[in-house]
């Protein structure tokens, strides 16, 4: 699962709380923070590469019109190139808000389920909706991001183990996160990465090792 974009940072908080959607968006209650509400929707861009992504126009704003009510698309979309699997397309509004339009090849309830509610506590970035291949974020605007050298240095590196550690104290939907061999949970998905990694060097093959030694406590709810 992908972040807005992966490794963005802003540039005075390392998570920001989402403002108040309901009095400065006009929001589609039924969609926000709801995975299971989808928008009919299918949004199919031309490839990256041509650069004009005009002919998405009518298509996104019916869209934002269904999910984000009441806003009005000012210019094309733009292509973010961060994304990891996922296409990223940058919408700006008349009212001076932007959009993430996250297109995925490959989504599942789960991932949906997770975003909506880290959504839903402040933890990440507004979900406005689902649509049939993807969902419409919040935009963290200036923001920069990061490489791994930022996440060892000493700018960032406490507040990034700090913003991790509250994630880890986080209680999530029982549908994403339910115990391993149960169908599409993230366990499983850690799972099927650290196989496809375990073929990269001796190092992710510890770290494999390392995950069969956690894994079955992992499910357990923590203490609080």
């Amino acid at each position: 699962m992908e972040s807005n974009p992966p490794s963005s940072l802003p540039a005075t908080s390392l998570i920001p709380p989402s403002p108040p959607v309901a009095t400065t968006v006009p929001v589609c209650a039924k969609y926000l923070d709801n995975p299971h509400n989808v928008a009919h929707f299918t949004v199919d861009p031309p490839p990256l590469s041509t650069g004009d992504l005009s002919s998405l126009l009518p298509s996104l704003q019916a869209l934002l019109a269904e999910v984000v009510c009441g806003e009005e698309i000012s210019a094309p979309p733009t292509a973010i190139t961060a994304g990891l699997s996922n296409e990223l397309l940058l919408v700006p509004c008349r009212s001076g808000r932007k959009f993430l339009i996250r297109i995925q090849p490959e989504c599942d309830d789960a991932e949906h389920a997770i975003a909506a509610h880290l959504s839903s506590v402040g933890c990440g970035p507004t979900y406005f909706g689902r649509f049939a291949n993807g969902r419409v974020e919040e935009f963290y605007d200036g923001t920069t991001t990061l490489v791994p050298a930022d996440l060892c240095g000493r700018r960032y590196r406490r507040r990034v183990a700090e913003a991790m550690g509250g994630f880890h104290v986080l209680l999530f939907p029982a549908a994403a996160m339910g115990p391993p061999g149960t169908g599409e949970r993230i366990w499983d998905r850690v799972e099927a990465w650290l196989g496809r990694a375990a073929t990269g060097g001796d190092v992710l093959s510890v770290v494999r090792a390392a995950w069969a030694d956690v894994r079955s406590g992992l499910w357990e709810p923590p203490e609080l």
